[in-house]
């Protein structure tokens, strides 16, 4: 019929090379035991009575190619594993980073709570020493609004730069890495 049975051997290495590769190592060995059950038969009836497993050339090369398939696979479950450990390595800096700046917008919160009550504080007892002033003696109440006006206004700096810096965006950490889609 024109077609060389030698060649359904070499036909069944990239087979078992893509079971090495891609099948679970149970699976993978049982279509290499299969693959020997049904090659040794057919061996055996292409010469009959002269027919050895040593006479079986193809033989090691069905180990070879299921073997290389095995080591494909290995590595690259190995690289998977790495790409998951950096992944998370990367989620768990990520998450340190965001408690960090979380842990600053506190402190800043502290601060700013701090200046305003400080200020205020100030404004109310200049307030009320102006308003006894401004009954009493009028020409001394100046010193007293000019100390609130003041205070009023550093507070307010105070406060537009601290809310500056809440409203500030976080540090938007990269992406993980991702994996090759050019794997075996």
């Amino acid at each position: 019929s024109g077609r060389d049975p030698g060649l359904i051997g070499l036909c069944v290495l990239p087979a078992l090379y893509t079971v090495g590769a891609w099948s679970s190592v149970p699976v993978s060995l049982a279509c290499l035991m299969v693959t020997y059950t049904i090659a040794v038969p057919v061996a055996a009836l292409r010469a009959p009575g002269t027919f050895s497993l040593a006479t079986l050339p193809e033989s090691g090369f069905f180990v070879v190619a299921w073997a290389l398939g095995f080591l494909v696979r290995r590595w690259r479950r190995g690289r998977e594993e790495a790409m998951a450990r950096a992944v998370a390595a990367e989620r768990s800096r990520a998450a340190a980073v965001e408690q960090a700046v979380y842990a600053e917008r506190l402190r800043i919160v502290r601060d700013l709570h701090d200046i305003v009550a400080h200020t205020l504080s100030v404004i109310t007892v200049q307030s009320g020493v102006a308003r006894h002033l401004v009954d009493e003696r009028p020409e001394q109440a100046g010193p007293a609004l000019a100390a609130i006006q003041e205070a009023a206004r550093a507070a307010l700096e105070d406060l537009r730069r601290m809310l500056g810096l809440l409203r500030a965006p976080s540090p938007v950490p990269d992406d993980p890495p991702r994996p090759d889609p050019g794997l075996p």
